[in-house]
């Protein structure tokens, strides 16, 4: 279907969660969202969006600016190929980790160093 993508616009790595709070999810948890979210058009010659540019762009605010570090090609706009996106999306996750896991180390550091580790 041509909105088969619709799905993609309301994905995001922190959302509301049933009690209104907002809820982050764990780097990879937020990818397997992602992709199952592109089963509908995976295989097309040429995608409607760009699901590169729609994962970062829905990344959890504290994760992203160490995740540019990573990526240098975070404000690009990705090529809509199929093959390009496919090819592509393992290679933002890396970043992706790669940042959640030095936020993560940053979050103990400061906590240890405040008496709360």
């Amino acid at each position: 279907s041509s909105q088969s993508h619709a799905a993609i616009e309301h994905i995001k790595q922190t959302y509301a969660g049933s009690d209104g709070q907002p809820v982050t999810a764990q780097v990879f948890e937020y990818y397997q969202r992602m992709l199952n979210a592109v089963r509908p058009f995976v295989k097309e010659r040429t995608w409607p969006v760009s699901v590169c540019n729609r994962f970062i762009g829905g990344l959890d605010r504290r994760i992203i600016t160490s995740f540019r570090k990573h990526y240098p090609d975070h404000v690009t706009q990705h090529n809509l190929a199929g093959t390009f996106q496919r090819k592509q999306l393992p290679q933002i996750l890396k970043g992706v980790q790669l940042a959640e896991d030095e936020v993560h180390q940053i979050q103990t550091i400061t906590r240890a160093a405040v008496g709360q580790g």
